[in-house]
């Protein structure tokens, strides 16, 4: 019997993220100081509740986003379906990895509900994940410039700093050489490649859909102010975590050092970023005097509020489990045949 692929991909994200949390929890006196963490957070529900609106603010704004980019590629879907299939999307990518991811799932079901090609849905699903990442980095760069002090004194900090600036300079430049001209059109052998290959044909309609995003800067402006804000948010709701756990430090801190913390968190090494996002706040939360308990409690607590709503996405997921298996086997099928 084969196993799938993305079935061991699946395990080993499983896997890295429950030896992460062990890492920090082996030590009994770590555990326990923890667990005091954890309690001192139930003395204040407001922050709690707080960082929970916060956060679905945070994931309305992006279904708004992603609305904003299916109108643009013409594929029509109500909002409440965007944030229906947003919900699911995260539930799958952070409650139930597996071999079909979340955003597969939130392209097939697209797909399926407005009757249009594949493709064409898991391009908005690609475009809202870059413009996504891009303003993250963004963000990141422009906190981590005006506000380097916060990074000196610790190698671990300062080495994440010069990795994120290197990457916000990059990325511009990285835009403009990808979508000043159409590098289809002007480089012949990667018309022989989309030719040959179903893949680069795949990567084309892709590409090109984002060379149609470049002709609308006023999509890209609107697109990239939406996830600014949701990335603030974000920022906000650790910031109310923080308050919980009866910290003072200021609010800026957190939003120069936490989107840190969640575009380490974003590289898909574990399901939801969980144990890597709690690692990289260790390390860089000390800097400002956090100890390692609290460090892990703080982002632990904010990224077990993020889980929160995943969870209300696998209310949305039994609503509609009929529909989304169908979707699952739809999109494992061509898998299982390469396997047998």
């Amino acid at each position: 019997m084969k196993v799938n692929k993305k079935h061991l991909v699946a395990i080993l994200k499983i896997s890295i993220a429950v030896a992460l949390i062990t890492y920090f929890l082996h030590d009994p006196e770590t555990r326990n100081k923890i667990l005091l963490e954890f309690s001192r957070v139930r003395s204040h529900p407001a922050s709690v509740c707080a960082a929970l609106a916060s956060l679905l603010a945070c994931i309305s704004i992006g279904c708004v986003r992603w609305n904003i980019i299916l109108k643009a590629l013409d594929i029509r879907l109500t909002l409440s379906k965007t944030f229906t299939l947003t919900l699911i999307g995260q539930f799958f990518n952070s409650v139930m990895p597996g071999s079909v991811g979340g955003d597969l799932i939130k392209a097939g079901y697209t797909a399926r509900l407005t009757k249009t090609n594949h493709t064409e849905a898991v391009t908005s699903v690609v475009i809202d994940r870059v413009i996504g990442l891009s303003s993250l980095i963004i963000l990141t760069g422009i906190m981590c410039l005006t506000n380097k002090q916060l990074f000196v004194g610790s190698e671990v900090a300062q080495s994440i700093w010069k990795i994120i600036v290197i990457t916000f300079a990059v990325i511009p430049v990285a835009f403009a050489i990808l979508f000043s001209k159409d590098l289809f059109q002007t480089f012949h052998f990667l018309q022989v490649l989309e030719r040959k290959s179903v893949f680069v044909k795949f990567v084309r309609r892709i590409y090109n859909a984002f060379y149609i995003c470049r002709k609308h800067p006023g999509l890209l402006i609107i697109t990239v102010s939406l996830s600014l804000v949701a990335h603030i948010l974000t920022a906000f709701a650790c910031f109310k975590i923080g308050q919980a756990l009866e910290l003072t430090l200021p609010f800026i801190v957190y939003l120069t050092l936490y989107p840190c913390v969640s575009a380490i968190g974003a590289i898909p090494s574990t399901p939801g970023g969980v144990g890597v996002r709690e690692f990289a706040a260790v390390y860089i939360f000390a800097n400002v005097g956090l100890n390692e308990s609290t460090a892990f409690s703080l982002s632990g607590i904010t990224t077990g509020c993020i889980l929160f709503w995943s969870l209300v996405g696998g209310v949305f997921f039994m609503m509609h489990s009929h529909d989304i298996k169908e979707v699952q086997e739809e999109l494992n099928a061509p898998a299982d045949d390469q396997s047998g």
